[in-house]
């Protein structure tokens, strides 16, 4: 499970963050997710919740948002968005496609008290 990697480094990043804004408790985080980061989003919240225990984030709320999997397609020059890493571009049926978002994982913001 990387879910728990991630979740500690998250928990790392925000309390690093949340202690320089002397907050008491952090009560939210928001994440963004690529499409084709490989992080099941049941996953990394029950991660989260466990990395979070005995932290200032420990009960804090996690807001996901999944971000679309965009790519520049070399056939057509067109920058244009994927339902998975592996299809072809929607507009010209082109196969040299360069991924420029959808891999994805970032802390957006989080609340604090």
């Amino acid at each position: 499970m990387h879910e728990l990697a991630l979740a500690r480094e998250i928990i790392a990043i925000v309390e690093q963050a949340a202690e320089g804004h002397n907050a008491n408790r952090v009560r939210v985080i928001r994440v963004a997710l690529g499409a084709f980061g490989h992080v099941e989003d049941s996953s990394l919240r029950f991660a989260l919740l466990a990395a979070a225990n005995g932290t200032i984030a420990e009960g804090a709320g996690l807001e996901i948002s999944r971000t679309t999997g965009r790519a520049w397609c070399q056939d057509c020059r067109n920058t244009v968005i994927l339902e998975t890493r592996l299809s072809p571009c929607p507009r010209c049926g082109g196969v040299k496609l360069d991924v420029v978002a959808g891999d994805e994982l970032r802390i957006v913001n989080m609340e604090i008290e």
